[in-house]
């Protein structure tokens, strides 16, 4: 699995690489931050938010009073020493769980989603920690060998690199449910504080109308499209030129279109390098056609990163300078 994820995440580098973009800060994979997942669950389970569910634990009915059978751990005790437990989080302890997508605990149907476990307190409480001897992947915990649930990845990552509130928490719209309600979930009754301030959710890329597929025949690798003749800056910019709230339907005429607005602008740019008496002649004019689109742009950007409506500012730039 190590070799496989290594040759991925170089791929993608190259890709990133190809299409301009810069470099995060940190590309912190979870494989190096299982201790910290560890560290994080113990948390949840000495506040009372989580609890175990071991080989031998019997399966109970949802009429079973697990709040008093089960009260939350006392300090220092994890429980499950020396058994095999998974761990899953309680939700009927997060009364705000669901409020970034809209779900409700009571609309959710059990199954629907994931296998049901009976030995857990509701069929909607999510793994922390799992037992589960035949994974392939393993590490070794408090509670056994086992490896994290993905909704504790994201959170015990996030919260050692960036603190225990993010400013903005980006995703695919398929992410936030059940993902970051989880993640929203883990966090905040680890810390007490908000998790996120902003979320921003892309939709769905669509390609010649429909999903991407292999079995429609309308997957792309960037490699593919460079390969027929595209270069990266066009594929960048015609998967920038919707709003990331809205779906982009991704097509050959818009890579095409692409390619014509990039052309635009270099030729504008060619122009004025090669003519600079035309910033000479009308520097009041052209000085104040710049200060206006930089200021526009900027407008655009900080109106919930409306990339259609600041390209539309450069375009306008364009067109005046071209009738300077």
């Amino acid at each position: 699995p190590q070799e496989v994820a290594r040759f991925y995440e170089q791929k993608f580098f190259e890709d990133m690489q190809a299409l301009g973009v810069k470099r995060a800060w940190k590309y912190p994979r979870a494989s190096e931050h299982v201790p910290e997942m560890v560290k994080l669950v113990k948390k949840l389970l000495k506040k009372g938010r989580a609890y175990l569910v071991c080989e031998h634990t019997p399966s109970f009915s949802p009429s079973t009073r697990w709040r008093k059978q089960f009260p939350p751990l006392p300090e220092g005790r994890l429980g499950g020493v020396g058994e095999n437990c998974s761990v899953y989080y309680d939700l009927s302890t997060f009364p705000n769980w669901g409020r970034l997508s809209g779900n409700k605990l009571d609309d959710l149907i059990p199954g629907a989603r994931v296998e049901v476990i009976h030995a857990k307190r509701q069929p909607y409480d999510f793994a922390l920690w799992i037992y589960k001897p035949n994974h392939v992947l393993q590490w070794p915990s408090p509670w056994g060998q086992g490896y994290p649930g993905w909704h504790l990845e994201c959170s015990a990552m996030a919260m050692k690199y960036l603190g225990p509130t993010l400013d903005i928490h980006t995703g695919g719209e398929d992410n936030k449910f059940p993902h970051h309600e989880c993640e929203i979930a883990q966090s905040e009754s680890a810390t007490g504080k908000k998790f996120a301030r902003f979320w921003l959710h892309a939709k769905h890329l669509l390609v010649e109308g429909k999903k991407m597929s292999k079995s429609l025949g309308n997957f792309y690798t960037l490699r593919d499209l460079v390969q027929q003749g595209f270069s990266p800056r066009a594929i960048r910019y015609a998967l920038i030129a919707a709003h990331y709230r809205e779906s982009l339907n991704f097509t050959k005429p818009s890579l095409e279109a692409a390619e014509s607005a990039l052309q635009r602008i270099e030729e504008l740019a060619g122009r004025l390098q090669d003519n600079k008496s035309l910033a000479l002649s009308r520097p009041t004019k052209l000085s104040f056609e710049v200060s206006k689109v930089r200021r526009d742009f900027i407008a655009a950007m900080d109106d919930d990163l409306n990339v259609p409506k600041a390209l539309g500012v450069v375009f306008e730039l364009v067109r005046k300078v071209n009738g300077i």
